[in-house]
Parts: C-alpha cells; sequence; structure tokens
C-alpha cells in the first residue's frame, strides 16, 4: 500500500512539473558590432525576472515554458521588445540601435539684481570685518581682538610668540 501511494505522488507531482527552457545570446550595436554589457533583458509579464548581460554582451535566462514578451535596454540604446513562445532552447542575439538622445536648446541664466544702477564697486583684495562674523569667533584669554581676528583670513599668518603677522600679496 506504502509503494503504491509514493508512486501516485511521483507520477502526479511528474503531471504538473513545467519544463524550464533557456534563452541565451550575445547583444552588440547595431552600427559597430561591438558587444554591450550592462544591457538589462526584462520579462515584461514579470519584471522581477531580469538580467543584465556580461563584459562579453553574453546573456543566459532559464524560464517555464509559456509566451514571454522580453524587452531589452541600455542607457545608451534604445530599448527593443521581442515576443518569444518558449517551447525549446532558444538563441537570440540582439543589435541594438545607438540613442542619440534629445537635443535640448542653449539656456542662458541672467541674474536679475546685477543692474549697473544698484551694483556696488568692490576693490581687489579688500576685506570686510563686521561684527557678527567676529563675535563667532573663539576666544581664549580676555576680549575679542581685531589684530588676532585678522589671522583667520586667508593670505595672513603670523608667527608663534609674536605679535606681528604678515600679509601675503601685493600692496
Amino acid at each position: 500500500m506504502m509503494r503504491i501511494t509514493t508512486m501516485a505522488i511521483c507520477l502526479s507531482v511528474g503531471c504538473y512539473a513545467q519544463k524550464s527552457y533557456s534563452i541565451n545570446g550575445v547583444v552588440k550595436d547595431q552600427n559597430t558590432g561591438e558587444v554591450i554589457a550592462g544591457a538589462t533583458i526584462r520579462v515584461k509579464d514579470n519584471p522581477e525576472i531580469s538580467i543584465e548581460t556580461n563584459d562579453y554582451g553574453f546573456y543566459s535566462l532559464s524560464l517555464p515554458e509559456n509566451d514571454y514578451t522580453l524587452i531589452i535596454s541600455h542607457n545608451k540604446h534604445r530599448p527593443e521588445t521581442q515576443n518569444v513562445h518558449l517551447d525549446a532552447e532558444k538563441k537570440m542575439d540582439w543589435e541594438l540601435e545607438k540613442d542619440e538622445g534629445i537635443e535640448i536648446e542653449e539656456i542662458t541664466i541672467k541674474d536679475p539684481r546685477k543692474n549697473k544702477a544698484f551694483s556696488t564697486q568692490t576693490r581687489a583684495g579688500a576685506e570686510v570685518l563686521d561684527i557678527q562674523g567676529i563675535s563667532k569667533l573663539p576666544v581664549l584669554f580676555g576680549e575679542r581682538d581685531v589684530i588676532k581676528t585678522l589671522q583667520f583670513l586667508p593670505g595672513i599668518s603670523s608667527q608663534e610668540g609674536s605679535s606681528g603677522f604678515s600679509v601675503r600679496g601685493e600692496i
């Protein structure tokens, strides 16, 4: 009795099991014939099934017997779609057309605040110290010192232990 039950289970599983077939091939550029690495092949009806081509442009995908719509895409090429009836092992090579992209017109950005009537003249190399900026600097002992504050500006350096400072640049 046990033998008959086991045999019935094995036969019923074999009846309902679908056979899987593989689709494989190489993806190339239509104009140059170069292989395309990193192209993505997706199953339209089942988007979670996807695969990328390797460094040689090769891919291999195993699916159960059925009808499928495959979509192949790559960021520098136009996507292509192919309907496939999978009932045996298939070799499908793809040749993708280069996508020249969309050409946009030149964009010029103008600053409305840059009106000559309202512009102020600035002198090259001039630095303005404001009270709010000086108050944010750290103080070790005593009060804030304007000379010590100057040492934090670019191009100004001081020797440790001396009260003077050096300014790089021209006067």
